[in-house]
């Protein structure tokens, strides 16, 4: 802090702070925290009345929210002072402590919000970096599937019973063989101790089914753009995990020769190559962001897998030399390499082909693309059951009745704001 200059500005926030300061003993430690962090709210307020234009920057949004000016301390039987982040209590501490060089931040909001995101995203990309060190299987190649003929279906995380084809409304039983393909793999999850069975058998469980049939235009994307993760809050038994890896043979054969066996998780699919990019990755869940945002985290991913999207290992796509065998896949799909013997870890994101069902965890990261030609689309995505909230306001009711097992909320998931009955209609 040394090296930037710090002028006290003349406004009420600081005016209030040097009170509050000349009269705050020990016994008012927590007081004072609370009301340091009001006074960075205060300070916002006035910057946006001298610029109507300017709105509040995610950084302040999280410098308030981490300080505990969020209402969900109120729910959670916590005082502010309780609720707010280690980190920044400490540096409102030395910011409010004469003796203490940081003092001289006092009454700067915006200083205090531009060290905590420069804070923030140095922590996350050392976190990030540490994940990436260690090795995952973040997603895995199912078998190749057929979607049936389109019909301008388009319904999102719809509840329906997965293995019952009846709970599901008849436009969309033309996708019951994938579904039940995805169910097959499914295991059925047991304790460490007793061998209790942690949830219902996959077949009794409420999944969350996705169907979008669309004609995309050129240079558009047919489904959320940007870096994500599912962003779902799940138990740890449904968050996605691999018990047996499918089995490709080395020659090729057009289909798997054991689909696998996978612990919750999503399963995904479209029918146009190169529309989606997955990295074999695991996003820690405190770097998951709104929603599932994980773009500020694609400087890092980009370090970690530094060459260009490609699609899975196949056998070459010459039928005079290997007949049937030309471009079927081979070996795991987050390998690479023509050795199929000697493969590694492949250094780049896996360009999803048409027909190809993976499975994936809820915090592999992934981006829908942009399509170089207008062309039809029909996207796949089953969400096997156990998540923590169902967005109303993003979700598709099943008009069989058939209601999540899930918590239900009627707020946006990216901006908070609640949605009404109208809105959502």
């Amino acid at each position: 802090f040394t090296r930037r200059e710090v002028v006290p500005s003349k406004n009420r926030a600081q005016a209030v702070c040097e009170e509050r300061q000349s009269e705050m003993t020990e016994s008012d430690g927590e007081k004072e925290l609370v009301h340091s962090a009001a006074m960075i709210s205060v300070q916002e307020e006035r910057e946006e009345e001298r610029e109507s234009e300017k709105t509040e920057s995610d950084e302040e949004k999280d410098l308030v929210h981490s300080a505990g000016m969020s209402n969900r301390c109120k729910h959670l039987g916590r005082t502010p002072a309780e609720d707010m982040h280690p980190t920044v209590r400490m540096l409102l501490l030395g910011v409010y402590d004469k003796n203490s060089p940081l003092h001289k931040l006092a009454g700067h909001s915006d200083v205090l919000c531009e060290i905590w995101s420069l804070v923030t995203r140095a922590w996350a990309r050392e976190l990030m970096a540490a994940t990436l060190a260690e090795e995952h299987i973040a997603f895995a190649h199912v078998n190749n599937i057929h979607f049936p003929a389109p019909s301008g279906l388009n319904v999102n995380m719809m509840p329906f019973i997965m293995g019952q084809q009846n709970t599901l409304p008849q436009e969309l039983h033309g996708y019951w063989k994938m579904i039940s393909l995805c169910v097959s793999t499914l295991h059925h999850a047991k304790d460490g101790n007793g061998g209790k069975f942690l949830t219902p058998p996959p077949k009794r469980r409420v999944g969350y089914l996705t169907v979008h049939e669309s004609v995309v235009s050129e240079s558009t994307s047919q489904r959320r753009p940007g870096l994500h993760t599912e962003g779902f809050t799940r138990a740890p038994c449904d968050q996605g995990t691999i018990h047996e890896m499918p089995r490709w043979h080395p020659w090729g054969f057009g289909h798997s020769m054991g689909s696998g066996k996978y612990e919750g998780g999503i399963f995904m699919a479209s029918n146009v190559s190169d529309s989606c990019h997955l990295y074999n990755a695991i996003v820690p869940s405190e770097l998951v962001g709104k929603g599932g945002d994980v773009e500020h985290l694609r400087d890092v991913l980009g370090q970690h897998f530094p060459d260009r999207p490609q699609p899975r290992t196949c056998m070459p796509n010459d039928s005079e030399r290997f007949g049937g065998h030309a471009n079927c896949p081979r070996g795991h799909m987050h390998m690479a390499g023509e050795d199929i013997f000697s493969q590694k870890a492949a250094n780049g994101p896996i360009s999803l082909q048409a027909n190809q069902l993976v499975w994936m965890t809820d915090r592999t990261p992934h981006e829908s693309m942009l399509l170089h030609s207008s062309q039809p689309r029909q996207f796949f995505r089953l969400v096997t059951g156990g998540i923590g909230v169902w967005y109303a306001a993003h979700s598709t009711p099943n008009p069989l009745g058939i209601q999540p097992s899930a918590k239900v909320v009627y707020y946006d998931k990216f901006t908070g704001k609640l949605v009404t009955a109208t809105e959502r209609q």
